[in-house]
C-alpha cells in the first residue's frame, strides 16, 4: 500500500456539543492518507456503535494524528478534536497533568509513547483540564496497533473518568494521616491488620508497650495456619514465633480439634 497516496473520505458523525445538552451533527471532509488495513477497520466502524460505548475512545495514527473519536471522549474532553489536524496530535483534551501537578506535553503523553515506542498502559491516571476550567482525573487504557510485520501504526486509548474514586482515596489517606497524628501525640499503641496480606502492623508506640524493639519485632505480626503435613512451613513459623515471641501458631487436626503452640 502506498501511505502516500491520496483518498477523499467523508465522514458524518452525530455527536455531543460538550457545551451544552443538545446533540450537533458534525460533517467533515477529509483529504488523508490511505490508513493501514488495521486502523482502517477501525475508522470503518459504524458510528453508532462507537457512541454506544460509556468510556470515551479514539485513535491515532502513526503520525499521532486523531483518525477517529467517540461521543463519550468528547463530552469527557469538553470539545470536538479536529480529526487529521497537525497541531492536534495524541490526545484531544484542553491540557494535561500528572497527578502530582507536573504539566504533560502532547509529545509525552501515554499516547504519544504507545504510538512512538509500542507502549501499553494499563490504568494510567493524569489530570485533564478543560476549555470550561473544569477539572477531573482520567483512566486510560493504551493499546498500539501493529501491522502484520509487528510494527506500530497506531493506537488506541479508551479512557473514562474516576474523579470521584480519586477524591475518595485521596480523602482516606488523608483521615489516616491525621488519625496517625493524633495516635502518635496521645501515645497511645495502635496497629492495623491487613485482610488481604493477613498482616498485623504495629507502630513505635505499641511496639514500646509490647517492649519489642524494631529489631526483634521485624514491624509485622503474622497469623498463620498451618495443615498438618504442612512441616517445612510449621517448623519456619513456630522457629519465627520463638524468636519474636509474638506469632501464633494454630496447628489444625482434622479440621475439628485445633492444639496450640
Amino acid at each position: 500500500m502506498n501511505i502516500g497516496q491520496i483518498r477523499p473520505q467523508t465522514a458524518r458523525a452525530k455527536v455531543l456539543n460538550g457545551l451544552g445538552n443538545s446533540d450537533v451533527s458534525l460533517s467533515f471532509k477529509l483529504d488523508a492518507p490511505l490508513l493501514p488495513p488495521l486502523l482502517e477497520s477501525f475508522v470503518d466502524l459504524d458510528q453508532a456503535v462507537l457512541d454506544a460505548l460509556p468510556i470515551g475512545i479514539y485513535a491515532c495514527d502513526i503520525d499521532g494524528q486523531i483518525v477517529r473519536v467517540n461521543r463519550e471522549a468528547i463530552r469527557l474532553w469538553g470539545q470536538a478534536p479536529r480529526l487529521l489536524e497537525p497541531t492536534e496530535v495524541f490526545c484531544g483534551s484542553f491540557r494535561l497533568e500528572s497527578l502530582d501537578g507536573q504539566p504533560i506535553p502532547r509529545e509525552e503523553t501515554p499516547m504519544a509513547r504507545a504510538v512512538r515506542n509500542g507502549e501499553t498502559f494499563d490504568g494510567a491516571e493524569a489530570v485533564v483540564f478543560n476549555p470550561d476550567g473544569k477539572r477531573w482525573v482520567a483512566r486510560v487504557n493504551i493499546a498500539p496497533l501493529r501491522d502484520g510485520d509487528g510494527a506500530v501504526v497506531g493506537a488506541i486509548n479508551c479512557f473514562h473518568d474516576v474523579s470521584r474514586e480519586h477524591d475518595m482515596r485521596s480523602a482516606l489517606e488523608r483521615h489516616r494521616r491525621t488519625f496517625d497524628l493524633a495516635m502518635i501525640a496521645s501515645q497511645m499503641g495502635t496497629w492495623r491488620y491487613t485482610l488481604a496480606d493477613n498482616i498485623c502492623v504495629y507502630d513505635e508506640n505499641a511496639r514500646g508497650l509490647y517492649g519489642l524493639t524494631q529489631a526483634r519485632f521485624m514491624g509485622f505480626h503474622r497469623v498463620r495456619q498451618h495443615h498438618v503435613f504442612e512441616h517445612a512451613a510449621f517448623l519456619a513459623d513456630l522457629q519465627l514465633a520463638v524468636a519474636v515471641r509474638t506469632l501464633e501458631i494454630v496447628v489444625h487436626i482434622e479440621q475439628q480439634h485445633p492444639f496450640r503452640c
